[in-house]
């Protein structure tokens, strides 16, 4: 059971994790995750030009950025729990604001489209953070959801990885962490994956692979979930499910739902 106390201490050490880090794919990898998920499909089948759209846990708003130069009309307003993020969106022109996806800034039945890209599960209680999305969706509105895959290799890496968090805390264990540990974590994860997967021919820039690593083994919070999770959990808050996959390399699932009318 988690106390108030416990769940603001995690949100507050998420807030500092994503402010030392923004999470920052390198673009041309983050377009390539992109074409593969569904809220890409529903940009090139459907008119979104008068609905509202809301990125929650946007980072540095790459999807508001994909849509100012291929949909400059659409509605697209970003959150962000990271204030480093912000700035570098708002720094881009973006509209994004700093929030928490435990307690939206916005009235219920806000956005016609609310996407959450690998975010619920970084925070304390990610199903409150899915009730707060289906809040804020309108009835009849879609919900795009990315979440991490229980069982799949990197559950495990991250739970035996925890000794690597504690050793990051410390000046000693940094220096280990940085100059060690990650190189590692860069050539057999990054690099490899890049090639496997993504069938790129090009090394991942250190600072993109930094910041997959810091996503992935430093954050502080992550959770695991089965599509039977997400799923009976959203139809029991009204929600009709259109469509599910897995990710690329089988590491998240990514659902589209419909809050029914």
């Amino acid at each position: 059971m988690h106390t108030e106390k416990d769940i603001q201490k995690k949100v507050s050490d998420t807030k500092r994790h994503y402010a030392e880090t923004p999470f920052d794919f390198g673009e041309i990898i983050r377009e390539q995750i992109f074409k593969r998920e569904f809220v890409y499909d529903l940009f090139q089948e459907q008119d979104y030009s008068d609905k509202t759209i809301v990125d929650v846990g946007c980072g540095t708003a790459f999807i508001g950025r994909y849509l100012r130069e291929h949909h400059p009309t659409y509605q697209y307003l970003g959150i962000d729990v990271s204030p480093e993020a912000v700035r570098i969106a708002r720094a881009s022109g973006m509209n994004v604001v700093e929030g928490n996806n435990l307690k939206l800034a916005l009235r219920n039945e806000f956005s016609e489209l609310t996407i959450s890209d690998g975010v619920i599960h970084h925070t304390p209680l990610p199903f409150c953070a899915f009730k707060e999305l289906i809040r804020i969706t309108k009835k009849g509105g879609l919900i795009n959801l990315y979440v991490y895959k229980k069982y799949h290799l990197y559950h495990f890496i991250y739970l035996a990885t925890l000794p690597v968090r504690w050793l990051y805390r410390t000046h000693l264990g940094k220096n280990i962490v940085e100059n060690i540990i990650f190189p590692v974590f860069d050539i057999c994860y990054v690099q490899l994956g890049n090639r496997l997967y993504f069938k790129n021919d090009f090394r991942v820039p250190r600072r993109a692979s930094w910041s997959i690593f810091a996503d992935q083994i430093l954050t502080p919070v992550a959770h695991f979930f089965s599509n039977d999770d997400i799923v009976s959990f959203a139809e029991q808050y009204g929600l009709e499910l259109l469509r599910h996959r897995m990710s690329i390399n089988g590491q998240g699932l990514q659902f589209l739902f419909r809050r029914r009318l």
